[in-house]
């Protein structure tokens, strides 16, 4: 297979419109003999090219890395390329993996915001939660059951930034893929975020009913047992219970 090459294509475009405008054209520009060829908006060009070893078996191994030094579209493409330009280029079969490391990690740049934001969120309901039992330990002897609720939220709030910390931590750490499949971290976080919502929900519909009930019960009896012309929150309710 003498005349066959592996070629590893780095190029960096300041925009999206600009990478569309030359993404059709790089095996070109891979393929070419011809050193320094680029189009209008490339920059930061480089090109690896591993020749095929013309053996019973032809084989080609390649390891390249780019760094990355400005902010941008940075595009990485694999051709294999041939003298012959009627080669059948689409009969071979290749395989390989390409790791993009960024220089906080391997998470994706549109997730990373998400690493300081969940540590941060973790710490602030730590605070809440040291300060929220210390209320409860003051005042133990004046608890009610709606007390206990909220502590519930706050500490499956806590577990869910804790995890969710933990898995932006752990993909940024080892690249495990976003998706597909979601990671079992990424998942376990998702369930216990909805479950707490779920329970914050629920703790603040049974708070409004209690409200209500208590609010209705007061009308009813404000009339006989507390004095409307010093609780002027309750003229409205100063006629007869079945009004109320």
């Amino acid at each position: 297979m003498a005349g066959w090459r592996l070629v590893v294509f780095f190029y960096h475009v300041d925009s999206y419109e600009d990478f569309q405008a030359v993404a059709d054209k790089i095996e070109l520009l891979a393929c070419s003999d011809v050193e320094g060829m680029k189009f209008d908006g490339m920059s930061d060009i480089q090109r690896f090219v591993f020749p095929v070893a013309n053996e019973s078996t032809p084989s080609v191994s390649a390891n390249v890395s780019h760094l990355v030094n400005t902010s941008g579209w940075t595009d990485t493409q694999v051709f294999v390329c041939a003298d012959d330009e009627g080669a059948a280029t689409e009969t071979l079969t290749f395989a390989g993996s390409m790791e993009v490391r960024n220089p906080y990690g391997l998470l994706p740049a549109v997730l990373y915001g998400m690493l300081p934001f969940s540590a941060f969120l973790t710490v602030g309901y730590l605070v809440l939660d040291v300060f929220f039992v210390f209320l409860l330990i003051r005042y133990r002897r004046q608890l009610l059951s709606l007390h206990w609720g909220i502590l519930l939220i706050l500490v499956m709030g806590t577990a869910a930034a804790a995890v969710w910390f933990y898995a932006f931590y752990r993909m940024n750490k080892t690249g495990e893929p976003v998706c597909c499949p979601y990671p079992t971290t990424f998942l376990i976080a998702v369930i216990l975020d909805v479950s707490a919502r779920c329970v914050e929900v629920e703790e603040k519909i049974l708070t409004d009913m209690f409200v209500f009930h208590a609010f209705v019960d007061v009308c009813a009896h404000a009339g006989s047992h507390y004095p409307v012309d010093r609780m002027p929150w309750l003229r409205h309710c100063a006629k007869p219970p079945d009004s109320c």
